[in-house]
Order: structure tokens, then C-alpha cells, then sequence
């Protein structure tokens, strides 16, 4: 089920800066995003983290998705993480 905006405006707000959140835009509108967020709450995972893209069905085979992700590689070493799960 979609979740609501103002749920999903919530989840962004409570994410801190741990966990961040990228956005390609183009002509103001949002093609694409990227975020680094919790792997496990297990302490032994704490260095750990999982990744997610999405890039809209229009601006797939650009080259958005991969930048985000190199952005992100470089933000989780900055943040302490040493691995990384898509």
C-alpha cells in the first residue's frame, strides 16, 4: 500500500543525518533519489548499511542512478560506515 505523503514527509524528518537522503531534480521536478539507512540494530552491524535508488521510468539509462550512488559511497565512508547493501 502507497504510503501517504505527510507518512513519508514523517520518515524523511526522522531519518537524522546518519542516514541521509539524495534528490536529482530536473526542471523542478524530483527524477530521481537515493538514501543510505540502517542495515540491522544489531551492534555488530553498526558499520553497516543499506542503499536504495530510484530513478523515474523517464530518466533511467542517464546515468542519475549511478551518480547517486557515488555520491553515497563517498557520504558512507565520510559517516564511519565500512559496508554497504543494495
Amino acid at each position: 500500500e502507497p504510503r501517504s505523503t505527510s507518512a513519508q514527509i514523517q520518515i524523511i524528518e526522522n531519518r537524522g543525518k546518519q542516514y541521509p537522503l539524495l534528490v536529482a531534480e530536473n526542471e523542478s521536478q524530483v527524477v530521481a533519489w537515493g538514501s543510505i539507512g540502517p542495515w540491522s540494530d544489531r551492534l555488530g552491524y553498526r558499520y553497516s548499511a543499506e542503499t536504495s535508488v530510484y530513478v523515474t521510468r523517464s530518466h533511467q539509462g542517464k546515468g542519475i542512478g549511478k551518480k547517486l550512488l557515488e555520491s553515497m559511497v563517498l557520504m558512507a565512508k565520510e559517516l564511519g560506515f565500512h559496508t554497504l547493501l543494495a
